[in-house]
């Protein structure tokens, strides 16, 4: 039991960290997940996606007028200095807020389009019901603060917190102006805008659109495909911050300590077990098949011990989702690769 015991330690360390690692990426992932866009313009020295880098509502009249084209959708985004309240409590916390058009289906959350004419009236707002459970119950018809000013909740969606993002509004885009006037476009009664969702025409190339747009627009926008900007957000977690590498580390680092202490049990089990080797080989088994017995060892040690880590991982994974709101959760090919990379690492061991 104290064999296998410390082999499902490695293991389920292996998946806690996968596990962490798969919540990084898809939570950073899930508003842009929601976008009902086939391209999306973004100010050209934009990262990422929580980075603040807005660009001039003209871009999106002109993209407008580009090929195929059918419709592009202005997202308006502040997180760096809007902060809301909750009467009665006094403490104001960061909030990201995201406002667009309610006559345009820019967002894909399921209820969000039942509300929008709700948005249009003044100072409204939808409350993300799965924020952090230190917001406590943001329920419609409540009243708060935000920046300062008085604030109505008129209903709830789901979208989730990630590794910046504590809780989210999402309102209107005149709301957005009243709450956040230094945001409004120069010359214009519009907001600086922070991404531009393309809707392409039936049958519309994408190739031939997003070409068609970089030759239209200016260069400091750009336009690229939802694929490319999925891809672009993934690497700058995957490359440019260190949770990136720490979890990735923690990864090897589960496969390390599991070879350790693969090798260690076996060696304690074949070194106790000489005699009876001695006597296999006597009677006339050769090298290599004692080599297969211990590699066979090796793996019913890795795959007995896989059972009791996934077991364990899911319950703890549904722990910390619980209690931090993130989701935490791996696919089948995910977990086979971890089993797998375990019975390497016993094998290697053996």
């Amino acid at each position: 039991m104290s064999s296998l015991a410390g082999v499902s330690f490695a293991i389920l360390l292996m998946l806690m960290q996968l596990g962490f690692y798969r919540a990084l990426l898809d939570n950073q992932l899930a508003l842009i997940e929601m976008f009902n866009a086939d391209l999306v313009i973004v100010n050209k020295l934009k990262y990422t996606l929580v980075t603040s880098m807005p660009f001039s509502p003209r871009r999106i009249y002109q993209a407008r007028t580009a090929q195929d084209v059918e419709s592009v959708y202005p997202i308006y985004l502040e997180s760096e200095s809007s902060r809301l309240q909750a009467f009665p409590e006094q403490t104001s916390r960061p909030v990201r807020v995201i406002a667009f058009n309610p006559d345009d289906p820019a967002l894909k959350i399921p209820g969000i389009s039942e509300m929008n004419a709700h948005l249009k009236l003044p100072e409204t707002a939808l409350f993300d019901s799965k924020s952090r459970p230190y917001w406590g119950s943001f329920h419609p018809g409540l009243h708060g603060e935000l920046e300062g000013q008085r604030l109505k909740i008129i209903g709830n969606f789901e979208l989730g917190p990630d590794l910046v993002t504590h809780g989210t509004l999402i309102m209107g885009e005149d709301n957005f102006i009243h709450y956040f006037p230094w945001q409004r476009a120069r010359g214009m009664n519009k907001p600086q805008v922070d991404l531009g969702l393309v809707k392409l025409k039936d049958g519309g190339s994408l190739a031939a659109a997003r070409l068609s747009l970089n030759q239209l627009l200016p260069t400091d926008v750009v336009a690229m495909t939802m694929a490319e900007f999925r891809d672009k957000e993934v690497q700058f977690w995957k490359n440019n911050t260190p949770m990136g590498y720490a979890f990735g580390l923690g990864v090897v680092l589960g496969f390390v300590i599991g070879t350790v202490i693969c090798y260690q049990i076996l060696f304690s089990d074949i070194h106790e077990q000489l005699p009876q080797f001695a006597t296999l080989k006597a009677i006339g088994y050769t090298n290599t098949s004692l080599a297969v017995i211990v590699m066979q060892q090796s793996a019913y040690l890795a795959l007995l011990a896989a059972l009791p880590a996934l077991i364990i991982c899911w319950i703890l994974q549904n722990i910390v989702s619980q209690l931090t709101h993130l989701s935490l959760s791996m696919s089948l090919v995910e977990t086979s690769t971890v089993i797998g990379v375990a019975l390497i690492m016993s094998l290697l061991a053996g």
